[in-house]
């Protein structure tokens, strides 16, 4: 018996042959183990159902692989960023900057695609991977923290909290990693100083 509860299917010979329509693939149909960067991002520009291209992104690849993948550079090296913009590809950038934000071997991306990211992206989409959404402000807060700059991180927060909630009055969970780094940088609001 297997964690769920229900018999173990009995196991395969090491000679039988795997039907390719029955090997393992992702979302877009694709197999598992052809996916990189360049598909990655060739999926990204070509599906436009963001609940679709959430779930491809989330299973082509194991966790880490993917990550991994994310957060490289394509052949050439050409940087994914630029061939994407936050309108059209908000969901793949998301993945990409939150990928990249968290990847210890990576090149960290352009401040520029960060701030241009949060200022652009479609809050629908991005609503859409909530967990990446938080990845972004967390790496966002790490990465002003590694330039010994906390205030670098104030505009591009302040543009996730004005545009990511359904409404203003929704609390999210960019809204303490905002207030953490107001708080650190010592900004008090003029109402709080009375």
């Amino acid at each position: 018996m297997n964690q769920s509860g229900l018999p173990t299917p009995p196991p395969t010979s090491a000679t039988s042959t795997t039907n390719p329509a029955q090997s393992p693939s992702n979302a877009a149909g694709q197999p598992t183990s052809d996916v990189s960067l360049g598909s990655i991002v060739a999926t990204i520009t070509s599906v436009s159902n963001p609940s679709q291209l959430n779930q491809y992104l989330r299973s082509c690849a194991p966790k880490d692989v993917r990550e991994v993948l994310l957060a490289s550079i394509l052949p050439g090296s050409q940087d994914p960023l630029t061939l994407l913009n936050a309108r059209d590809h908000t969901l793949g950038m998301l993945y990409i900057l939150s990928a990249r934000l968290h990847t210890v071997a990576s090149d960290k991306p352009l401040w520029d695609h960060i701030e241009g990211f949060c200022r652009d992206f479609i809050p629908e989409q991005a609503r859409v991977a909530p967990d990446r959404v938080t990845l972004l402000a967390t790496g966002i807060r790490q990465f002003a923290d590694a330039e010994g700059n906390p205030k670098l991180a104030i505009a591009p927060l302040s543009d996730l909290l004005a545009r990511y909630p359904p409404t203003l009055s929704h609390l999210t969970t960019i809204h303490p990693i905002f207030l953490t780094m107001r708080s650190l940088i010592g900004y008090r609001p003029y109402f709080l100083t009375r």
